[in-house]
């Protein structure tokens, strides 16, 4: 040691929580300061535990959805594969017209249904590696809302819904928007409605609220609890557990709808009452275009 330094005796507190002295430099320690700051270490090692103990169990809840995520892809790519294989088959090998026109349909709706979840899981790859694009262009609003419209129609027909298209206050005939994105999100919030309805009604609104265009589709569903609406927008979640056993999906959809909707610009509400149904609010920014912009 130095022969001009003076060394103290400072209280420390160790892993066990006792107090040992430790030679300190500098002079003698403050009354008091030694228990203060064995206070304080014993603090932030028990917040530390506890961030330590909250990682460890959102870890483990992330690898519980991995796995469920992995098993709901297998499934979900594998029923329309084999009905695409299955059908192809019977096509093959009927030799009635009618019989083979029935595949054919068969086959297109496995086909159709096996694009979209491979272009979700694509989608949702770009988005999340920062690479989601949207393409705002001069459009007649009116596409895009009648193309969901009809897809709807069909899909809540077959199960015995019904469903409505009206529109609320101002409806705007051109708008700068990307129509392909708008169908997106529409399209996966009334397939949804119509997926989680048994009986009842889908409804699509649409209007414009000042700067803003909405977009709201209502059902008389099963519904939400407030737990499962905070989750909703969480990538590989469903409502509950067993969801996507009984209506099927990987648990993308509304990820990536919400994440498409603030790409542009915009904002997606919820509300929901488990039994009643569920109302989800689309709000999109209103660009002003006119007839001669369109291309």
């Amino acid at each position: 040691m130095h022969p001009d330094r003076v060394s103290t005796l400072e209280e420390r507190t160790s892993d066990e929580g006792d107090s040992r002295p430790c030679p300190v430099a500098g002079g003698e320690v403050p009354p008091g300061v030694a228990g203060d700051r064995g206070g304080r270490l014993a603090a932030i090692e028990a917040e530390f535990r506890a961030a330590k103990e909250r990682a460890l169990a959102e870890a483990e809840h992330l690898r519980q959805l991995k796995a469920e995520f992995v098993n709901n892809m297998h499934h979900e790519l594998r029923t329309p594969l084999y009905g695409i294989l299955g059908m192809a088959t019977v096509g093959m090998r009927a030799n009635d017209v009618e019989k083979s026109r029935h595949a054919c349909r068969r086959i297109l709706e496995a086909g159709r249904r096996l694009a979209e979840l491979v272009e979700n899981v694509l989608d949702f790859a770009q988005f999340e590696a920062g690479h989601g694009l949207v393409r705002p262009v001069p459009t007649a609003l009116r596409k895009p809302l009648e193309a969901v419209a009809r897809r709807a129609l069909a899909s809540a027909t077959a199960k015995g819904l019904g469903f409505e298209h009206r529109h609320e206050g101002p409806q705007p005939a051109y708008c700068v928007i990307d129509g392909h994105r708008l169908e997106g999100i529409l399209d996966h919030l009334l397939d949804n409605a119509v997926k989680f309805t048994d009986e009842g009604r889908v409804t699509l609104v649409s209007g414009r609220d000042g700067d803003q265009l909405v977009f709201v589709v209502a059902d008389t569903g099963i519904g939400m609890g407030i737990d499962h609406v905070r989750q909703l927008f969480r990538p590989f979640e469903q409502a509950n557990g067993s969801a996507s056993r009984r209506f099927g999906g990987m648990g993308l959809g509304l990820a990536l709808t919400e994440r498409v909707g603030r790409l542009m610009g915009g904002t997606i509400r919820v509300e929901s009452t488990p039994g009643q149904g569920s109302r989800f609010e689309v709000r999109l920014p209103y660009v002003e275009a006119a007839d001669a912009d369109l291309e």
